[in-house]
Parts: structure tokens; C-alpha cells; sequence
């Protein structure tokens, strides 16, 4: 699938992905990792409105061209991504 714009979650840039639409919270779990919490707003495909959906470091935060964001496991992601940036 192609994509407008893809974010890799590296956990170095997290005030970033503050920023993005598709997120609305960061938490750090109780193994000191970050767990990243994506909103079901209508930019969102991934889940409905009101529900939560989360991703991880390593995972990446896409861009649709019709301005739905995807969250992908990176071997999903290096197997199926083609981003324009």
C-alpha cells in the first residue's frame, strides 16, 4: 500500500509523535517500555471511534492518502509499505 507519510516509532523522538493526529497518549509500562496510544478518531482506520488501539517501539504510525493512519509491525511494514516521504 502506499503511503503519504510514515513515522517509525524508535522511542528517541516520542515528543514527535505527540503531534500526530492518530495519537493521544504515551506511557511508559512497568518494564520501562513505551506503549503509544492511538485514538479511533476519523483519521484513524485502524479502530472505531472511542476505542483505543495502542503500538510499540519498532512499530510504524502510516498516512493513507485519504488521511487514515495505519499502525504496522515493522515486517509488515518493510513487506507491504511504499511511503512518498
Amino acid at each position: 500500500m502506499r503511503y503519504r507519510q510514515s513515522v517509525h516509532i524508535d522511542g528517541n523522538s516520542l515528543d514527535d509523535l505527540f503531534r500526530l493526529p492518530c495519537v493521544y497518549g504515551i506511557r511508559k509500562d512497568s518494564k520501562a517500555d513505551f506503549v503509544i496510544h492511538l485514538f479511533g478518531d476519523t483519521h484513524n482506520g485502524n479502530v472505531k471511534w472511542g476505542d483505543c488501539d495502542t503500538a510499540e517501539i519498532g512499530d510504524w504510525l502510516c498516512e493513507d492518502y485519504e488521511g487514515r493512519w495505519h499502525c504496522l509491525k515493522d515486517e509488515e511494514y518493510k513487506k507491504t509499505a511504499i511511503c512518498e516521504n
